[in-house]
């Protein structure tokens, strides 16, 4: 019976948080045929090796903080209240995601769009799910988001993830937009 319950254990499922950038897949560009050109960042939510599969997996944002205004633009009036919202899972409609052991699922973080940056002062849509007003949008130089990585199956891990973002966009978006990889927050 002691052995049963230490293989429960083990075999209970670990999610970790990362962000490899543009050239590992977690920063893409898109256009559409309609001439519509955004830039989306994906985080990725993997399951350790050796572990049962995480069960309905969830990102929720757990706060949003400005840590530094753009140039001649004032804070958001009341912050960014998007907490307790849960980020959207990547090319889906979905919040929850089932995601089997030693593999990763992508995640939308947040996504700029090119038409928006004429002015130099595009705001970053964080991308919470249900969109329904303009919340998920800041102007903010530089934000921090503090988020929760939670399962069915699995214990909640928090993280720390800070986005610099100019409001540009020029011949690489990547050049104005670029987020540090999460720090957990044990």
């Amino acid at each position: 019976m002691y052995v049963g319950v230490l293989r429960e254990r083990w075999r209970r499922p670990k999610l970790s948080l990362e962000y490899g950038g543009p050239s590992n897949g977690d920063a893409v560009e898109t256009r559409a045929a309609d001439g519509w050109t955004g830039a989306y960042v994906r985080l990725r939510v993997r399951a350790a090796k050796r572990r049962y599969a995480a069960e309905d997996v969830e990102v929720m944002v757990l706060g949003a903080r400005e840590l530094e205004p753009r140039a001649n633009e004032l804070p958001a009036p009341g912050g960014i209240a998007i907490e307790g919202q849960l980020l959207g899972w990547s090319n889906t409609k979905s919040t929850r995601m089932t995601i089997p052991s030693d593999t990763h699922r992508h995640l939308d973080l947040l996504h700029i769009v090119k038409a928006e940056t004429a002015s130099g002062a595009a705001p970053a849509w964080i991308a919470v799910r249900p969109e329904y007003d303009t919340r998920h949008a800041t102007r903010s130089g530089r934000f921090e988001l503090e988020l929760a990585v939670s399962a069915r199956n699995a214990n909640a891990r928090r993280y720390r993830v800070v986005v610099h973002y100019d409001g540009g966009w020029g011949d690489d978006p990547w050049h104005h937009l670029a987020v540090d990889a999460p720090t957990s927050l044990r």
